[in-house]
Order: structure tokens, then sequence, then C-alpha cells
């Protein structure tokens, strides 16, 4: 059991969203319970995922920084970006402004209930359809 009141922020979601990477189907949905009642976490995360044209922008646009030259939050904004170039995130909180969690492109929900019924309306009964390699 994860203790979700640790989670203060979305920029300390993103690993715990590597974890449902691993477990989903490309194209799937990963719900994650996170309190982050601090908010984005960074406002470098925040504006890069905000104002990104895709993630594969995004991704591009890393691939081609220098390894000296890198910026700050950019393996959070990368590891994200990835993310969201395969799945649909939700993110279950009461806690985080959900106009924030919007703006990162990603769905908020207040209960896990409401979640897997959004993933349901999204995929129809294949929603708890795991990935097995």
């Amino acid at each position: 059991m994860v203790d979700t009141h640790r989670i203060k922020n979305l920029y300390q979601s993103v690993k715990g969203m590597t974890a449902g990477e691993a477990s989903c189907k490309d194209g799937g949905v990963i719900i994650i319970a996170a309190s982050c009642k601090e908010g984005h976490g960074g406002e470098a995360l925040y504006e890069a995922i905000k104002n990104m044209e895709s993630p594969q922008q995004i991704l591009n646009d890393i691939h081609g920084v220098p390894r000296n030259e890198t910026k700050p939050y950019q393996w959070k904004i990368q590891i994200l970006a990835r993310i969201l170039n395969h799945f649909k995130v939700i993110v279950v909180t009461e806690d985080c402004d959900h106009q924030v969690i919007r703006d990162m492109h990603m769905t908020p929900c207040i209960h896990i209930r409401g979640s897997i019924g959004h993933c349901t309306r999204y995929y129809g009964r294949r929603c708890i359809d795991y990935h097995h390699s």
C-alpha cells in the first residue's frame, strides 16, 4: 500500500507513473492516487508540459540537448512526456488544483471509483485488461 499523502506534488508522482508505464499496454490508462497538495512541484516542469505542442515534440527537443547542457527538471519533463506520449493518465486527488492537472495534459479525479468509471467510459469493458509479456 502506498501512502498517497507522501506524494506531495505532481513532480514526485512521475516516479509512481513509471510503475504503471511498465505494466500498462501502449495506449492504456495509468491511474495514480496521490495527494499532490503542493501542486505541480516545479515551475519548469509545469510550464514545459503545459506549453508543449505534443509529448513527442518535447522528447525530440530533449534528444537534441547535449549532455552538458541539460536544463533543470529535464529528466522529469522527459519521463512525463514519454508517459503522456503512450498513455492517458488519471490523477486521483482531492488536494491538488484540478486545473493544474488538466494544464499538464492529465485527467483529474476525486475518487478511485470515479477514475475506474472514467477509464471504463474511455475503453469500455476492456478497461481492466492487463498486459502480459
